[in-house]
């Protein structure tokens, strides 16, 4: 669980969002970057099959994709409903896959009951696809670990004001997914990162590899993991091994991480290069979800609790 960090004063109302510049500066920011890699981590153990859903960072940017356009049409009665049709579109649009990866992400996201579809109303031939209850508390979940770790950085109450609009979900996420597509650093971010962002499961590897760190390294620039075994990591999170070794070791003759003995029955060592990798891509995100946390989400008008139903009543499902 995220632990927020207290700083000596709090943000004035209405102040604006966090930019990355000021994140990555903000002296709270190692143990926040440690906590959202250990939430991570237990979100994946928690629930592993919708991990799946963003094992890699295309999977992720079309979720993001398949979950804007549904909770555009949640929120908004004169937007469009989530249809095979526009979101392939929008896919290949803005360069993320091909049309025919992006049709396969979507089969899969329907055979795993992530997405359902049903015949549409106006016209009995279409079938318009709506976002499941379990993908929409995943997404909730994963919003929340994101707005704890912005409170810990300003003393801030998004939490609480995220808790209390009922709609929180849909309000954000469009705002949050645009975001995403159109942000270099996170399309593109830097050399060992994005050597593990094509991986099944490569962000998780380095959440585990952060979520590990010592607290104090003895060498600043070779900091020690909890990780020893690729075998070991590779059964825990169902991938393969054989890929999984082939990136450490590109990783390594890169200068980016190593072992401190034997090879795979030594502790893992990180650089501090590539540890600085991590925290810009995380500052960048945090930023981008603030923006979109400070463009979607109102004041609340009461303390009223977060809904298990998110508060979104769909046209024509509930």
């Amino acid at each position: 669980m995220l632990t927020a960090a207290r700083p000596s004063t709090a943000p004035p109302p209405g102040a604006a969002p966090l930019r990355a510049e000021a994140i990555l500066v903000n002296p709270a920011l190692d143990r926040c970057i440690a906590a959202l890699a250990s939430a991570f981590v237990a979100t994946h153990g928690a629930h592993p099959r919708m991990a799946t859903v963003f094992a890699t960072q295309q999977r992720w940017l079309m979720a993001h994709v398949a979950l804007a356009q549904s909770c555009e049409a949640l929120t908004d009665p004169a937007a469009p409903d989530l249809y095979s049709s526009r979101f392939l579109k929008a896919v290949v649009s803005a360069s993320v896959a091909s049309r025919n990866t992006a049709h396969a992400f979507l089969q899969e996201m329907l055979k795993y009951s992530f997405l359902q579809a049903e015949p549409d109303r106006a016209d009995r031939r279409l079938r318009r696809l709506t976002v499941s209850e379990t993908s929409l508390a995943g997404l909730a979940n994963w919003i929340l670990i994101h707005l704890t770790a912005l409170d810990s950085l300003s003393e801030g109450d998004r939490v609480r004001r995220f808790r209390a609009v009922p709609d929180g979900v849909a309000r954000l996420e469009p705002g949050i997914a645009r975001r995403l597509l159109e942000a270099r650093k996170i399309r593109d971010p830097d050399r060992t990162f994005s050597l593990f962002t094509w991986l099944n499961q490569g962000g998780l590897v380095m959440d585990l590899m952060m979520a590990g760190l010592e607290e104090a390294p003895a060498d600043p620039d070779r900091i020690v993991t909890g990780i020893v075994s690729a075998q070991d990591l590779a059964a825990d999170l169902n991938v393969s091994r054989t890929n999984l070794s082939r990136k450490l070791r590109e990783a390594e003759e890169a200068g980016s991480l190593g072992w401190s003995g034997r090879r795979g029955n030594s502790a893992l060592w990180i650089s501090s290069a590539f540890r600085r990798e991590y925290v810009a891509y995380q500052a960048a995100k945090l930023a981008l979800i603030d923006a979109a946390f400070d463009e979607g989400m109102p004041a609340p008008q009461d303390g009223s609790e977060f809904r298990s139903d998110f508060g979104m009543k769909r046209r024509g499902v509930c």
